[in-house]
């Protein structure tokens, strides 16, 4: 397993997200200029999908400007975006809606100059429902576009159902589920970062993120370190 680290720091909290503070930027990268690992940058405050031409466009932009400075900061380290690459979908898998799906795919397009500034692929494939079936769909659909950037792909999984589900939030995705989602990403990307060990929780109208107790026996962690044997 490598380790990996994530960029995201660019702002004081409370200050707009609309423009890039080239020297915030240089700051938070020169802190991971040695790091052996992989990096992620996370931005998901600029979309490439889902928004006025005019937006994205702006959004490819400053994202292409992140990545030239953090090369020329960092030139050793090995670094991606998250989830941008492609930005992901699902109901339009499922519902098989052809026109989104076709927007999305020129979303791909436009993002691909992004990609040649890049090292790593870092698409996001969180379990949103427990629905095996949509989930490999999505997946499966997610992971073949990923591949057209022509680089190596890391997927983001989360052992845990997402936080959207106001149902599910927080408990583990059965095992045998996770076990192909294993299998799937095996078959279709380079590797995969397991991201967790947080549950959202509300109280009084706020949100806030506090750390879970580790379950050396909890199913997907079973389910993981067999795989791992198994693939060896």
């Amino acid at each position: 397993m490598l380790p990996i680290k994530s960029i995201s720091d660019f702002w004081l909290p409370g200050e707009t997200q609309d423009d890039i503070d080239e020297a915030k930027v240089r700051v938070a990268v020169s802190a991971v200029k040695d790091f052996n690992g992989l990096i992620y940058i996370d931005l998901e405050s600029w979309p490439v999908f889902g928004a006025s031409d005019a937006v994205m466009a702006s959004s490819v932009s400053k994202l292409t400007r992140i990545a030239e400075i953090t090369r020329t900061t960092a030139p050793k380290i090995k670094f991606g975006f998250y989830g941008l690459m492609p930005e992901r979908i699902y109901w339009p898998f499922i519902l098989k809606d052809q026109a989104n799906i076709k927007a999305w795919h020129d979303s791909t397009q436009r993002t691909r100059p992004l990609a040649e500034h890049v090292d790593i692929i870092f698409p996001s494939l969180y379990t949103f429902y427990n629905d095996e079936k949509g989930w490999m769909l999505y997946a499966e659909q997610m992971l073949i576009e990923a591949r057209k950037y022509g680089k190596p792909v890391y997927v983001f999984l989360w052992p845990q159902f997402h936080d959207s589900n106001k149902e599910l939030k927080g408990t583990n995705i059965p095992g045998p589920f996770w076990r192909h989602e294993l299998e799937l990403c095996h078959r279709l990307a380079d590797g995969v970062v397991l991201w967790g060990g947080w549950r959202n929780v509300e109280e009084q109208g706020h949100s806030r993120w506090e750390r879970m107790e580790w379950d050396e026996k909890a199913d997907w962690w079973v389910q993981t370190k067999e795989f791992l044997a198994k693939t060896r």
